[in-house]
């Protein structure tokens, strides 16, 4: 079998299509383009070893870290909807992506949110208990002033009590 040598621009084709196929498995990019998946997954290591930063070349989503992903949605979401299919383009990136993620951070905001108020509303529990306690202290001791204007000899039979 003969040897097929391919073109920088369609190795950079298929690199870019390697990195914004999503699901999609490289065996299916690999039979679209007419190569193979090992070719494929060679070429993704030399343009990556060629640029040590590789930013020309877009990552994969997975690979995006919490800050990122949190940048990205905010930027999507104020971007204008004429150029939003560019921006995920230039990122390699889906509107669907931008979704889950936005609502990863909907849910870990509403868990965040739910977690302090129920350490709030614990906090108003015992206050509550602390409250209590202390209008019955103070009423006990309203009590005992008042008993002690009405009888002087009150305090002097309290403490003498052996019971």
């Amino acid at each position: 079998m003969a040897q097929v040598q391919y073109s920088e621009a369609f190795k950079k084709q298929a690199v870019q299509k390697y990195l914004s196929r999503g699901n999609r498995p490289v065996t299916e990019i690999a039979q679209e383009l007419g190569t193979s998946a090992v070719s494929i997954y060679l070429w993704v290591k030399s343009y990556r070893n060629e640029t040590a930063t590789a930013s020309h070349l877009p990552r994969k989503p997975d690979s995006f870290s919490a800050s990122e992903k949190f940048s990205a949605v905010m930027e999507f979401g104020s971007l204008p909807e004429n150029d939003k299919g560019e921006w995920l383009r230039k990122k390699g990136l889906t509107s669907e992506k931008i979704g889950v993620w936005r609502e990863m951070m909907e849910q870990g905001l509403r868990a965040l949110h739910d977690k302090e108020t129920a350490a709030e509303r614990k906090q108003i529990r015992n206050l509550e208990k602390e409250l209590l306690r202390k209008d019955k202290a103070l009423a006990e001791a309203a009590a005992i002033i008042i008993l002690q204007k009405k009888s002087p000899n009150f305090s002097q039979r309290r403490t003498s009590c052996k019971c």
